[in-house]
């Protein structure tokens, strides 16, 4: 997956500047390109780790099941899987689908003035838009202990979110670790 957000970022043409549901595009060989490919399977996978394997595969299967030997189209795995997973994902399938680019993101944390208290500030550069998401990120304390959480990444230039560590000091931080967020991570 991490090969696939580089493909991703660094294509200069059809992702940032067409939607992956193109409806603007004519000659169809042309919709054939790391939009469609790259980016529609990536968009696969930061559904399947939003709503867990469970809903996901079952809305797969919803979708597979009812629409084998026939026509469909994007509204109906949206409909497969939200029926599966109980979630409106009217609002994932528009930010990701239906408008160009990903978000570019720049992660800090700082201490706070209560002791074992930490805040993580995630800024959004706005090139593409405000894009709303969790952000998984592991907080590593200076004795090296991990300490997973999933920040809810608001759509506006920045959000900052508190943690608490039990007086455990953050040494260092790592954003999205198991590569689930198709983002330009900038450097702090």
């Amino acid at each position: 997956m991490n090969q696939d957000r580089r493909l991703i970022l660094n294509d200069t043409t059809a992702v940032v500047k067409r939607a992956v549901i193109d409806t603007v595009e004519t000659e169809l060989v042309a919709l054939l390109n790391n939009n469609s490919y790259a980016k529609g399977g990536f968009v696969l996978h930061m559904l399947r780790s939003e709503l867990g394997d469970s809903a996901f595969f079952r809305g797969i299967r919803e979708y597979y099941t009812k629409h084998k030997d026939g026509a469909a189209v994007t509204d109906d795995l949206q409909l497969a899987l939200e029926h599966a997973s109980g979630k409106s994902l009217r609002s994932f399938f528009d930010q990701w689908l239906h408008r160009p680019g990903y978000p570019e993101i720049r992660v800090s944390v700082d201490s706070i003035a209560r002791p074992g208290s930490s805040a993580v500030t995630v800024a959004q550069t706005g090139r593409f838009g405000y894009f709303e998401f969790p952000l998984p990120v592991v907080l590593v304390d200076r004795s090296g202990a991990p300490h997973p959480y999933r920040i809810p990444v608001a759509a506006r230039a920045s959000t900052r979110f508190e943690i608490n560590q039990a007086g455990a000091e953050v040494a260092r931080i790592i954003v999205d670790p198991d590569v689930t967020i198709l983002a330009r991570i900038l450097s702090p």
